[in-house]
């Protein structure tokens, strides 16, 4: 029996948060890949098979709504999940006009996250 095991990407530039949503999300029975910035999470969007983007806003060279932005032009149908620690109004407005499915303040409340994950990406037993 095959079954499906969705990959993530997760980008971030810090690098604990990201070793621990990578250990969470393994530990959870996904395929993770990382990106330390923007522009290394559009490359891999380029050339691999994903099924679900978590990023960061504040990134050097492309900020995480700039990501989303370029994600959605190689994959429309991507689902992105922002988080930030800065939560404001402007970059709200600008994660959801770009194509965000949602955005989460920093730092991250795990069983929530966890939570809108399962609903993105179903685990097939």
């Amino acid at each position: 029996m095959h079954y499906f095991t969705p990959s993530i990407l997760i980008a971030d530039d810090d690098e604990e948060e990201l070793l621990t949503l990578d250990r969470f999300f393994r530990m959870e029975g996904y395929t993770t890949c990382l990106a330390n910035d923007g522009y290394t999470a559009v490359k891999i969007v380029r050339s691999r098979e994903l099924d679900l983007v978590i990023t960061d806003v504040s990134m050097p060279g492309l900020s995480g709504i700039e990501t989303v932005r370029e994600i959605k032009l190689i994959r429309p149908q991507m689902p992105i999940i922002v988080m930030t620690g800065y939560l404001s109004k402007e970059i709200m407005v600008s994660a959801l006009e770009e194509g965000a499915y949602c955005l989460l303040r920093k730092p991250i409340e795990i069983n929530y996250l966890r939570q809108i994950v399962r609903e993105i990406l179903p685990l097939w037993p």
